[in-house]
């Protein structure tokens, strides 16, 4: 076999080899996308709910959830205002996200849509949110999280 042609099968193979490994990562970190979108779907229908079970399976036990007025929240503080539902949300919407993946850390940027009630009147809280999930053993789990009131 002439040098040029092995020279050129072995290229061939370094290539192939590597757009796999490219396409793997590509797919994994797609797959971690979705379930972070899908854990922060989960975690605003439990807010709203005020299911302080479900709550405390999305979040760390380290979280730190910081709000727009600046206020900021353990996980056990959260979990307590979300269920008494001190501030009523009647809809989460989320638009613009943007998801980066770090092995098992990701941060999530999106504007978020808040429909609640405010002193018994109804009222659109506007606001932009970062987030940074967790993997623990296999599940996403929210650490932390800050959002800001849009001008």
């Amino acid at each position: 076999m002439p040098f040029k042609t092995t020279v050129t099968m072995k290229l061939g193979l370094i290539v192939f080899v590597a757009g796999m490994c490219l396409a793997a990562s590509v797919a994994a970190q797609s797959a971690d996308a979705v379930a972070i979108d899908d854990a922060r779907t989960a975690l605003n229908a439990a807010t709203i709910s005020g299911d302080a079970e479900r709550l405390g399976r999305l979040t760390s036990s380290h979280l730190s959830y910081g709000h727009g007025n600046g206020s900021v929240q353990t996980q056990d503080e959260f979990i307590a205002a979300a269920a008494a539902r001190r501030v009523p949300i009647q809809s989460i919407k989320i638009s613009r996200p943007v998801v980066v993946i770090d092995r098992e850390t990701a941060v999530d940027r999106h504007a978020a849509s808040y429909q609640v009630e405010i002193g018994g009147k109804p009222a659109i809280v506007e606001t932009e949110v970062i987030q940074v999930w967790k993997k623990y053993e296999g599940n996403w789990k929210l650490l932390a999280r800050q959002a800001y009131k849009l001008p």
